[in-house]
């Protein structure tokens, strides 16, 4: 990856960008530069494919005021001369009066059409200086076509000091990976024929492979976690309301509980552990038996945001669980909210709890009491009244309560426990049974209580999948130099990452990403994934920036982990986030009075 910069931070941030064996390249290229300022450079990364080895190479090239330097790195497999893989290292100075030629050869596609400001699909910088020439010799002839003399050989001297190209393939754009006759068949990421299950819009099909999920489209504007409240809320008479999932028939009094971490796969296949739950299957979304789908990404920041605003993740702006503050350019923590943003201009629009309460509904939420003050709950879930209780049978008989309160009410309660148990020991696991168990015990608590006229929606926020703790399925991006090659900024969680790429190298990350990652993720530019629709029809200017550059999703049972930076997250069982139907269905199931 090819990066220019004017300060030694910059060039040491470089070379680190390339992962190639960091410290070895800086060090080789911070003695040869010694104390002198620098002017430019550029960090070149090569890797080549021979056979069944892969050989990777680093050029640096150094400008000072008075030297160009360059260092080659090398690695080479065991051989006869040593018992390891070793790297070779070597670095030369040239006095700048030295230099005697510069080429630089372009190649552009489709000229006749050349803008002014493309960039070519090749360049190659050839410097000459007089310490290297290449001879290319061919026997020499005569005139006379019958002549048999031996006329010697004839040939041309050319300087050949340093050669160095960076180049696209078609539109497969990746400098970074110079010669490429086959791609490298990482046991990790297995080469499969493709399948016809469904890819995001213009991304293409997956192929299958043993734990390949379908993708679950984010219905948004008919039935989706953002269309629950204004569905609920235009029944109630709530100006600016919309009926958005047309199954739904209006009730005066409308409870939502939202147990955390209950997707509908999972709930249908565990009717054993929640047998009031199960039996509501069939009334799921006005009695049609069908579920509703989370957004993307499937993760609780958004969607608590998605049904308390009654908008998708591109209006409100809790498009992940970490996304980029483009005003700091730092990493935010939306569930956290670290490092603290501003919550109004951070999510401006108000909520649907607000605009009943305004609308004479008698509004409140029920939920733990650490949630009451936290910028999360104020810009997601605030409006009329909260009250916190720390058990959930006193949350459920109190929303009971609160229903019964307003002759027009919109109540919300919240279990987290099911999440919490899935992350740390996984779905199946007998503590996750234990709280779906709970759960499902509170669901009927919370229906046998029902006052007149009154609907209760049992839904969640996401689904879930374990994922298996091997290097096939968990992908460590701290221990990949290609998928880190160009990164700035690593965003989202494991199974939906936002990736930001320092300035310039956007196309070059996408490129390596889908190369990497294609047949296990679908792997999106920001501008792709917003026209595809994963954050909804139409992105806020604002929400813009918060998007990676490139948007990774999984579609295998597989992670993202980042064992160093996010080593909590990237030991967790169960995960969630992406758009397969385990981590994007989500319940509507109904009871009425």
């Amino acid at each position: 990856m090819a990066k220019t910069s004017t300060t030694t931070q910059g060039l040491r941030a470089a070379i680190e960008r390339s992962g190639y064996y960091p410290a070895l390249v800086a060090e080789a290229v911070e003695a040869a530069v010694g104390g002198e300022p620098i002017r430019s450079y550029l960090v070149h990364q090569e890797t080549t494919f021979d056979q069944n080895e892969v050989r990777r190479h680093v050029t640096v090239l150094v400008l000072t005021d008075h030297r160009f330097i360059v260092s080659h790195t090398d690695e080479q497999a065991a051989d006869s001369t040593s018992p390891t893989p070793y790297a070779t290292t070597s670095t030369e100075s040239v006095k700048l009066g030295r230099i005697s030629s510069i080429v630089v050869s372009r190649v552009v596609a489709n000229p006749e059409s050349y803008k002014p400001g493309t960039l070519p699909r090749e360049v190659v910088l050839t410097i000459g200086w007089g310490a290297v020439s290449r001879i290319d010799l061919e026997p020499a002839a005569c005139g006379d076509p019958n002549c048999e003399a031996d006329h010697g050989y004839t040939g041309n001297s050319t300087a050949d000091d340093l050669s160095l190209r960076v180049s696209e393939a078609g539109t497969d754009r990746r400098p970074c990976v110079r010669h490429s006759p086959s791609r490298r068949p990482s046991p990790r990421r297995p080469r499969t024929p493709p399948a016809d299950d469904a890819a995001p819009d213009g991304l293409g099909p997956p192929p299958r492979t043993a734990h390949r999920r379908l993708r679950a489209r984010p219905e948004y504007g008919s039935g989706s976690l953002a269309d629950l409240l204004p569905t609920l809320a235009a029944g109630l008479d709530v100006p600016g309301m919309t009926a958005a999932i047309s199954e739904l028939t209006p009730a005066d009094r409308n409870c939502v509980f939202l147990i955390d971490g209950l997707g509908w796969e999972q709930l249908k296949a565990h009717p054993e552990d929640a047998p009031f739950m199960a039996s509501l299957l069939a009334t799921s979304r006005g009695g049609t038996g069908r579920p509703l789908t989370a957004g993307y990404p499937a993760t609780t920041a958004t969607s608590l945001a998605s049904v308390g605003t009654g908008l998708p993740p591109g209006a409100h702006g809790l498009p992940g669980y970490t996304v980029r503050n483009p005003d700091t350019g730092e990493l935010m923590n939306q569930l956290r909210w670290q490092p603290w943003a501003p919550p109004g201009p951070w999510q401006p629009y108000p909520t649907v709890f607000q605009l009943a309460h305004e609308a004479g509904v008698h509004a409140a939420q029920v939920s733990s009491p650490t949630f009451e003050h936290t910028p999360l709950t104020k810009v997601a879930l605030s409006g009329g009244t909260f009250l916190g209780r720390l058990s959930g049978e006193d949350r459920v008989d109190l929303a009971a309560e609160q229903l019964a309160a307003g002759d027009r009410s919109l109540i919300y309660t919240y279990f987290a426990e099911v999440d919490g148990a899935g992350h740390r020991y996984g779905v199946d696991s007998d503590t996750w049974r234990g709280q779906l168990m709970y759960a499902d015990r509170l669901a009927q608590r919370l229906a046998e209580q029902l006052p007149p006229r009154s609907a209760l929606y049992v839904t969640a926020d996401h689904g879930m999948i374990d994922v298996p703790f091997d290097e096939q399925h968990r992908i460590d991006f701290d221990e990949d130099w290609e998928l880190s090659a160009g990164v700035a900024l690593l965003g989202g969680e494991g199974r939906a990452r936002h990736v930001y790429a320092v300035p310039g190298a956007a196309n070059d990350v996408l490129t390596c990403w889908r190369e990497v990652l294609g047949e296990q993720f679908w792997v999106a530019s920001r501008d792709e994934a917003i026209a595809a629709g994963w954050f909804g029809p139409q992105i806020d200017e604002r929400v813009y920036g918060r998007i990676g550059d490139v948007v990774a999703a999984a579609r295998d049972d597989v992670l993202l982990i980042a064992s160093e930076r996010e080593p909590k997250e990237s030991a967790m069982v169960g995960n969630h986030g992406s758009m397969t139907p385990a981590e994007q269905l989500v319940p509507l199931l109904e009871v009425r009075s």
